[in-house]
């Protein structure tokens, strides 16, 4: 099951054109809800966490993902919400 979700989250593309700089694109903003900065730029708690996840993604499909960069991954962003209350009308 987790794989279909893994799947949904890049438009459906097969595990054979998923590359590691997507996943970890994804895996950035799955944990801290930021844009991913790449790899070069991150400290070394981040990238160590994202190098841990990665390692446990690839332990549950069952293949290793190849470096390099493919597909963009669909991240979902929420809008900032505006309301305002309103007296209930009967």
């Amino acid at each position: 099951m987790v794989w279909l979700t893994f799947l949904h989250r890049f438009k459906g593309v097969p595990f054979s054109e998923l590359r590691r700089n997507d996943v970890y694109a994804w895996l950035y903003w799955a944990t801290y809800g930021l844009p991913f900065p790449g790899l070069q730029s991150l400290d070394e708690v981040h990238k160590a966490t994202l190098q841990d996840a990665l390692q446990l993604l690839q332990n549950r499909i069952g293949c290793e993902i190849p470096e390099g960069s493919n597909v963009t991954p669909f991240l979902l962003r929420l809008d900032p919400l505006s309301a305002a209350w309103r007296p209930a009308v009967s």
